[in-house]
């Protein structure tokens, strides 16, 4: 019987998986090792390096790709509805809680496209990085899943009150 262990780390490899399914399992199980090894032992710094995802690649974004535009496109619709509804939108823009939250940030330009998006379609939005940067990641993100955790979402919520408060208590038009 052959098993394959997928991981998130299929989703964001610039390189090909492997054809056979043992392989898959093998090398995404490795990959998946170093990088907890990595994140754990040297503080997410690329000392373990399986070949599959390099760390040190430089990161790209194509804000013209079907996605992004997809993505856009979706936003888009929903925007118009709430407007059409007479009902706010916020939308609230959370890091990547895993990376280093200072200038190793590396998603940054989809910070800044997301909030030029809602700038153009008049959209309230909150982005949570500036208000974290300079935080120590590991304290705001559930430790080997690096999603936001309590503590993130509590500063959220303190950041997002008077925000909800205007929206709620303002005409939207």
């Amino acid at each position: 019987m052959k098993v394959v262990i997928p991981t998130r780390l299929a989703e964001v490899s610039n390189s090909p998986p492997p054809e056979e399914p043992e392989d898959i399992a093998a090398s995404w199980l490795l990959a998946e090792t170093l990088a907890l090894l990595n994140r754990y032992l040297f503080d997410g710094e690329p000392i373990y390096n399986s070949g599959i995802v390099d760390p040190k690649a430089k990161l790209t974004m194509d804000f013209g790709s079907r996605s992004w535009m997809e993505t856009r496109l979706a936003f888009s619709r929903i925007a118009a509805l709430c407007r059409k509804e007479n009902v706010p939108l916020i939308l609230v823009i959370h890091p990547a809680y895993a990376q280093h939250l200072d200038s190793r940030y590396p998603y940054t330009p989809a910070h800044e496209e997301v909030a030029r998006w809602a700038t153009q379609k008049k959209v309230t939005y909150v982005d949570m990085l500036p208000r974290i940067t300079g935080s120590d990641r590991r304290t705001l993100q559930v430790i080997g899943d690096g999603h936001p955790n309590r503590l993130a979402f509590e500063q959220t919520a303190r950041t997002l009150a008077p925000t909800v408060f205007r929206a709620l208590t303002l005409p939207h038009r």
